[in-house]
């Protein structure tokens, strides 16, 4: 008779440590937290928008949108809390980089709004933020 017919499957000679579903540690889930994020990438992502429709768009900026355009920036200045997270998803250091490459005269009030030099420095303090571990 042939050798395969009467074959023994040997055991290994170490165990193997299988985890179960109970032994893994309970998550808890922070709802809170969990909105927090969201309505934070949605505001980025409303920021986003309204800077590349201002700025970026194939219409010229219009003279009477430059103060909320002013405060649209300062509001990103003064925003501490933005994440990598919100960066990435909401693409908005890309419409920044757009807009520090528009010629000046582009731009109406550009000496007084200085809006391509403010994305600039928005920039470098989101590139800190994008290139932390």
């Amino acid at each position: 008779m042939p050798n395969s017919v009467n074959n023994v499957i040997e055991e290994p000679s170490h165990s193997l440590n299988v985890l179960t579903y109970t032994d893994l540690p309970d998550k808890k889930v922070d709802s809170r937290n969990d909105e927090s994020k969201a309505a934070g990438l949605t505001q980025a992502r409303a920021w986003r928008h309204k800077l590349q429709k201002a700025f970026l768009s194939n219409h010229p900026i219009l003279i009477e949108d430059l103060p909320s355009l002013h405060n649209l920036f300062t509001t990103l200045e003064n925003y501490e809390s933005m994440t990598k997270e919100e960066l990435l998803t909401s693409k908005i250091g890309k419409v920044m980089r757009h807009i520090m490459r528009i010629e000046e005269d582009k731009i109406p009030f550009e000496e007084e709004y200085q809006f391509r030099k403010r994305a600039d420095a928005l920039v470098h303090i989101w590139m800190c933020i994008l290139n932390t571990p």
